[in-house]
């Protein structure tokens, strides 16, 4: 009876240290992942090029994606200044694009695991936006007022205006009240997270963080 008393407690103190491996083990992956999103958020809002501070993400993938990153807003920037019909180069495009980081950098945003198997995670991120169309109607409204107060005439002149007004409203704008809500995929490869889709992963955080570009 004695023998049959030690091994029940034998079979229970071994059943109780795999549960109490196996939580461990699924706390340090959740964990994992959870950083790896993190990180891959920051590297878009920051836009930081000191690449070594990221614990999960090769200095190699970050500087793709900043550079992937930097080439996709800079083009948006430039087609929405075409359609409203004024020019602009590319040094005022670069400190726009500069700006409006600067302004992201200064979000607040939460994430979520919101499903997760062995191999998939779908990260969810909900933030506030920098909305354009107001940034553009305070930019004009000011424009405008200084166009008729130093007799502006050259179409040149009030676009370089603007470009300076819509720098100017990024610097002081507040963020919208309104948050959005998009969600990016990691798949686990050699026990690390990655992005499924590093394009996607970028149109999306540019439509959760900046609404009006396009």
């Amino acid at each position: 009876m004695k023998k049959i008393k030690i091994y029940i407690i034998i079979t229970i103190c071994f059943i109780c240290g795999i549960t109490a491996g196996f939580s461990f083990h699924s706390y340090q992956q959740h964990k994992l992942l959870k950083e790896t999103a993190n990180e891959y958020i920051q590297l878009y809002i920051y836009a930081s090029k000191n690449y070594d501070q990221y614990q999960h993400i090769t200095a190699k993938e970050a500087e793709n994606i900043i550079t992937s990153m930097e080439k996709t807003q800079r083009k948006e920037i430039k087609e929405y200044f075409k359609s409203s019909g004024l020019s602009v180069d590319d040094k005022q495009i670069q400190e726009i694009y500069k700006v409006s980081h600067k302004f992201l950098s200064s979000l607040s945003y939460q994430t979520k695991i919101q499903k997760k198997s062995s191999t998939l995670a779908i990260v969810t991120v909900t933030c506030p936006q920098i909305n354009v169309a107001e940034l553009e109607k305070t930019a004009t409204k000011n424009t405008i007022a200084k166009i008729d107060k130093n007799n502006i005439k050259k179409l040149n002149d009030s676009s370089d205006l603007f470009v300076e007004e819509i720098i100017h409203a990024f610097e002081t704008c507040n963020p919208s009240k309104e948050t959005k809500t998009i969600t990016f995929t990691l798949k686990k490869q050699s026990s690390k997270w990655t992005l499924e889709d590093t394009n996607q992963f970028i149109a999306d955080m540019n439509k959760v963080t900046i609404n009006g570009w396009k």
